[in-house]
């Protein structure tokens, strides 16, 4: 099962731009095919809808064996050479594996 959440805000009153809805699903889209087995791929915005702050949440079990840094530089990598990271003031990346995943929401 692959889940795809594009969509939404830490400030639920927030509504967001037409524009911006389009820029947050190229995000998306741009992250799901770099890992298209991707179990989850979801942003979140915590900068009130301007989308310079935004946690990015991706589990893969691609990231099987590779260290939490390199996760996170390679999905770095992948939105510069689209030129998507240069418009992120903070990125926060959430990068792990089904295994992981389970064991989050199980604590959560």
């Amino acid at each position: 099962m692959h889940r795809i959440t594009a969509i939404h805000s830490s400030n639920s009153a927030f509504s967001y731009s037409p524009l911006y809805e389009h820029q947050r699903r190229i995000y998306i889209k741009k992250v799901k095919q770099q890992y298209p087995n991707a179990i989850e791929c979801s942003i979140v915005d915590h900068s009130d809808g301007c989308g310079a702050k935004l946690e990015l949440t991706v589990v893969s079990d691609s990231f099987e064996g590779v260290m939490l840094l390199k996760r996170h530089r390679a999905i770095q990598n992948h939105l510069k050479e689209k030129g998507l990271f240069d418009e992120i003031h903070a990125l926060q990346i959430k990068a792990w594996t089904p295994s992981q995943w389970e064991k989050k929401k199980g604590n959560s």
